[in-house]
């Protein structure tokens, strides 16, 4: 959704569907906030214009475990955004569970207080408070690019539903809320109050305003949503996944693989590789040259450079990503007297910038941008980031890799979460489901049957849901 403004200034709204309290979508936002950043050209200016906002429930924001798995990717480059403004909409109750049985800290927002926020405690019913304590979030956002948090305490007029009853758990607290005036009501007569507005101008405003309401309801009722509501126009002439679409060659020239390799063993000059890495990168040179004996690191090199020769972004994240978990990749190799960090498969021809049409990245002599990058030790929160991520533009291949010692068993349940969370129904994960890459590092005998124990694996395989997920 757009929205002018009468100085001229256009805003950009995009929203992500929200299964509930499950706070799950938190990963999902940030990484399409960053994935924004990114293809915008990712100055400072782009990471300043672009502001993920996040909704919580108080009993949520204190007791959801991806809420701090989120927050604690806020400063890990290549994850940061430049800030989350974090609104918690309080309502002292969690369902029908005071807040002394949700959690051990005095306020919702504390868990703010582990990365040093400025949270910012506010009247919900002061409409004024709640408009300057955004605009100050934002503000602090621009200025010194930290996540913001704002507990908005306020309450639930009504039951968790319609059909609730909430006398039955908080008998006082509901006594006290039938005899409070509603927000509205304590605003309108504000404005009243100061001479801000007649009560008569007030009454129209009112009736405007729920005149739209129903109006726009009665039109629900008839809405057809359309697949694109929720990718970005990026995502136009795609077709789905249940779509037959033409068949296209796929294959490489060997020159092209062969130049990819020799390119993947190289270093700037006066670049100090430990000894054993200078072997390997070696090997990769001559076998690359010969055409033979090819092991996993690096025809993968070979496979992620082709894809940055046609013009796709490619961004590889996850524990132990840069070296791999059973030193097999070396995407990222350091130099042994500064720790400088090279990325050979940046240097195959011309990087443009991300922002670059897609015209301009595919032309001869040019290459797109690969982000390897080693993340948190997080499941959950890393996948949705990704997920949010990759959700921005088609013309990437965006891949977590779970770590070496990671339980399949555990990771499919997490995948099996995932799909049902953060797919809303399948809304998303429907969608996009064919472009969804994880890779996994298993089956070395004698690591222990959490690496190779061939039932979690066909568990897992059960699972997926649709997901592509990949072995080796």
């Amino acid at each position: 959704m757009d929205r002018t403004y009468p100085d001229g200034r256009t805003v950009h709204l995009s929203l992500v569907a929200n299964p509930s309290h499950l706070e799950c979508v938190n990963p999902v936002v940030i990484g399409k906030a960053r994935a924004k950043q990114v293809y915008c050209g990712d100055s400072p200016e782009d990471v300043r214009n672009v502001v993920p906002i996040l909704l919580h429930g108080d009993a949520a924001f204190a007791g959801q475990g991806v809420v701090y798995e989120t927050m604690q990717m806020a400063g890990v480059e290549d994850f940061n955004v430049g800030g989350t403004i974090h609104v918690i909409v309080n309502n002292q109750i969690g369902f029908t569970t005071n807040p002394i049985n949700s959690r051990s800290t005095p306020y919702a927002s504390d868990l703010g207080k582990a990365f040093n926020c400025p949270i910012f405690h506010v009247n919900g019913d002061d409409a004024v408070a709640v408009s300057r304590a955004l605009e100050f979030a934002v503000e602090w956002r621009h200025e010194w690019g930290t996540d913001v948090v704002i507990d908005m305490i306020c309450y639930r007029r009504l039951g968790h539903n319609e059909l609730d009853q909430p006398s039955f758990t908080q008998p006082i607290l509901y006594k006290a809320i039938q005899k409070h005036k509603s927000t509205l009501d304590i605003y309108e007569q504000r404005l009243i109050d100061e001479g801000t507005m007649a009560k008569e101008e007030a009454q129209e405003v009112r009736k405007f305003v729920l005149d739209n309401y129903e109006k726009e309801y009665e039109a629900s009722k008839t809405y057809k949503p359309k697949p694109s509501d929720w990718l970005s126009s990026k995502w136009a002439g795609f077709k789905g996944p249940r779509q037959h679409s033409r068949v296209r060659p796929t294959g490489v020239e060997p020159d092209v693989l062969r130049h990819i390799g020799m390119k993947s063993g190289e270093v700037p000059e006066g670049f100090k590789l430990h000894r054993q890495m200078a072997k390997i990168f070696k090997q990769r040179v001559q076998t690359s040259e010969a055409g033979v004996n090819i092991d996993w690191g690096l025809a993968e090199a070979m496979a992620f450079g082709s894809l940055l020769i046609e013009g796709n972004h490619v961004r590889l994240t996850g524990q132990d990503v840069q070296r791999g978990t059973f030193s097999h990749r070396h995407a990222v190799v350091k130099d042994q007297d500064t720790e400088e960090e090279y990325t050979p498969l940046n240097s195959l021809a011309k990087m443009l910038s991300m922002s670059a049409p897609l015209e301009e990245l595919r032309l001869p002599d040019t290459q797109a941008k690969i982000t390897v990058r080693n993340s948190i030790l997080s499941e959950f929160a890393v996948l949705g980031f990704e997920h949010g991520y990759s959700l921005e533009n088609p013309n990437s291949l965006i891949l977590w890799e779970v770590g070496g010692a990671k339980c399949p068993t555990r990771i499919c349940l997490h995948f099996a979460y995932l799909h049902d969370t953060m797919s809303v129904e399948g809304s998303i994960w429907g969608l996009h489901e064919w472009c969804s890459n994880h890779a996994r590092p298993v089956h070395f005998r004698g690591r222990g049957t959490h690496r190779s124990d061939p039932r979690s694996v066909c568990q897992w395989f059960s699972c997926g849901h649709g997901l592509n997920v990949l072995f080796f």
